[in-house]
């Protein structure tokens, strides 16, 4: 028996740490995503949790489960799916301090060329955790020169190249 179960998205925040002569934002990866986070407080005050989620079957996958894991948390409802990316989030401050949100979710269909669909961050334009995104079966094509685009608060609707 649990005594609290979450359904939803875990993700790697890249958070910003600083920034580079040229202005660009200087990111650290961390574990992210709020049910990850509530169940991580609830195992803290010696709670039994569980989670229930879909990653990629990638390297930061492997690491949110392994994080998941050693809070404590039951990963067996955590899917590990070889057919997509784990979600990205780009978290960068602006002068003031404010947060503003980027989110990267490739998708792969075996078989067939990689795609890459986003969402625009807790705006209130677009998805959040709230509102479903747009459909994956369905993603515009990566363009040939391997550059995906970002959109949400703050970051550039234009193509930015993955690093």
């Amino acid at each position: 028996m649990y005594d609290g179960a979450a359904l939803g998205e875990i993700l790697v925040d890249f958070a910003m740490t600083g920034a580079g002569a040229d202005g660009f934002p200087i990111l650290e990866a961390h574990p992210g995503g709020a049910p990850g986070n509530f169940l991580a407080a609830m195992s803290r005050c010696g709670r039994k949790t569980a989670m229930l989620a879909k990653v990629g079957e990638d390297r930061f996958g492997a690491l949110l489960c392994k994080t998941l894991e050693e809070a404590g948390i039951e990963t067996r409802g955590v899917v590990r799916d070889p057919s997509v990316f784990t979600t990205l989030a780009f978290v960068t401050l602006d002068e003031g301090g404010d947060r503003s949100f980027g989110f990267a979710r490739p998708v792969r269909t075996p078989g067939s060329p990689l795609r890459s669909w986003t969402c625009p961050s807790s705006t209130g334009r677009g998805c959040s955790t709230s509102a479903p995104c747009p459909s994956p079966t369905s993603p515009p094509v990566l363009p040939p020169s391997g550059r995906w685009p970002m959109q949400g608060s703050g970051a550039s609707s234009s193509p930015s190249t993955p690093t």
